[in-house]
């Protein structure tokens, strides 16, 4: 049975402009490919040809530009049999089209298709994202006849060490590191560790695909393989400004910094340090971003002489300014810094960034900057929480988290750099008010049972009583997705 086939149109765009007509183009020469060169293709809008009196009409999305071919034959077959709507539950994300439905005829309620190559593959290939839009146009310009190749023989190869390579290098051409032991510890026995219902936030990764290794002995999982130490920034580009604006004076409003991710992370480490430190405290947040943290220190701390730090800083200096904030851009990690200068140091979110080689030497140099006495804090996903587990939390930023990392791996290296323990406690993006992972998952999840227990999450936290008794809970076993951790710097004996 032949079908009319329309797809979605919308901008879709890279820093180079629109690069819809090149995925316009793969879109409809795959259909073509599988579907006849007669196949009746047209964009959906106000000026498609109408619909045909009866028959077949497949809606599909420009951002879906991979569909899954055999999942389409099978719903058109059931639609023209049947003469009613299809609907699919479990395709490997963004391989469904947005409808398969009968026209013309009476109004019929819609066949259920039950599907399982999400089951199967745990995939995510939607283009609605610009890291994925990074990884779909270097495929299918390094690779020519991209629309020739089934979805299954794309997916082989993702999941391969050179597919796999390709994504982590996320399409450029760099050879990368690979270990054959741990970088921690030596050891050489190393596991797969796998995510089970939820995919890294790149997409382009199918179950089988190997990239998060677990080292026993130390407990440390790590990329592998890894960009080389030179050319981690390539992962830092146009394309990593995912949801990102210019930062403007409203977005430095208190009721608008609330909604800064880690907020929760900052007023917590505020609470743990604040009553430690002089009033007129020199603080260095190294990483800080848009010095949300520091902006947040001077507030709460109007006395505190706070810097923030990062590799460009130029679009913020001003504004940070005018909060009573010094702004510098350079080299976090290999510029030099003031000894024994300031009274506390904080990394929000930034060591699990750093390969271990470099992790191992970020200690040291915290302690030098340091006053005697001082204060080292720092967050980071805690692998061992089951809260970073839930919905496979702690594997969404691969590659840019080139560790996961959790309290057994990191407190032999504080220890041995000359760092006592003040506080460890935790919080938890994940269980965040409006974070969206569990949407997510009841759509996108692997299994049924992970879309059902998503769904049942999301309209969990969705009532106030509940959060408030889950946010209850954690508190009162210090327990959360990202661990939160308070040093002081030990004292040489002299």
């Amino acid at each position: 049975m032949q079908a009319s086939f329309r797809y979605r149109r919308g901008p879709i765009r890279d820093h180079q402009g629109d690069v819809s007509a090149e995925v316009e183009s793969l879109l409809t020469e795959r259909l073509r490919t599988f579907f006849g060169d007669e196949a009746a293709i047209a964009p959906d809008g106000p000026e498609a040809p109408d619909a045909p009196a009866e028959g077949v009409v497949v809606t599909l999305a420009l951002e879906r530009p991979l569909f899954d071919e055999q999942l389409l034959r099978q719903m058109i077959e059931i639609c023209a049999t049947q003469r009613r709507p299809v609907t699919v539950e479990g395709a490997a994300g963004g391989t469904a089209p947005l409808s398969v439905t009968w026209a013309g005829g009476a109004e019929a309620a819609p066949f259920q298709l039950l599907w399982e190559s999400q089951f199967e593959q745990n995939v995510q290939l939607e283009i609605n994202r610009l890291k994925r839009l990074k990884i779909f146009l270097a495929l299918v310009r390094r690779h020519p006849g991209m629309h020739r190749r089934p979805l299954a023989e794309i997916l082989d190869f993702l999941a391969s060490p050179e597919g796999t390579g390709f994504v982590l290098a996320y399409g450029e051409d760099v050879p990368l590191d690979r270990y054959a032991a741990c970088p921690n510890c030596g050891n050489d026995v190393l596991t797969a560790v796998r995510p089970g219902n939820s995919q890294p936030r790149i997409g382009y990764l199918p179950r089988a695909a190997r990239y998060y290794d677990h080292c026993g002995g130390c407990n440390l999982v790590f990329l592998n393989p890894v960009m080389p130490e030179g050319e981690l920034h390539r992962l830092y580009d146009w394309y990593d400004k995912e949801g990102t604006t210019d930062v403007t004076a409203a977005d430095f409003e208190p009721e608008a910094m609330r909604r800064v991710s880690y907020y929760q992370n900052f007023e917590m480490a505020l609470d743990k340090v604040g009553d430690r430190l002089p009033a007129d405290a020199r603080t260095l947040d190294l990483g800080g971003g848009a010095g949300w943290f520091s902006v947040m220190a001077k507030r709460r701390f109007p006395g505190w002489q706070c810097s923030s730090v990062d590799f460009d800083c130029r679009h913020v200096e001003a504004l940070l300014a005018e909060r009573g904030v010094e702004a510098r851009s350079m080299d976090i990690l290999n510029a030099a810094h003031p000894r024994d200068s300031y009274d506390l140091v904080t990394m929000f979110e930034v060591v699990e960034h750093l390969r271990v080689e470099r992790l191992k030497l970020i200690w040291a140099k915290v302690r030098d900057m340091l006053k005697p006495g001082g204060l080292f804090v720092f967050s980071t996903p805690d692998f061992d929480s089951d809260y970073a587990r839930a919905t496979d939390f702690w594997v969404a930023y691969v590659p840019h988290h080139v560790t996961v990392l959790s309290a057994p791996v990191l407190q032999p290296m504080w220890e041995a750099a000359g760092f006592e323990e003040v506080d460890r406690d935790a919080r938890s993006l994940l269980f965040r008010e409006g974070y969206g992972d569990f949407a997510y998952g009841a759509r996108h999840h692997a299994s049924m049972a992970a879309r059902s227990e998503a769904a049942i999450m999301d309209g969990l936290l969705r009532l106030s009583d509940a959060r408030r008794a889950l946010y209850g809970l954690m508190e009162e076993t210090r327990s959360g997705g990202e661990m939160i951790v308070t040093l002081r710097k030990i004292e040489d004996e002299s």
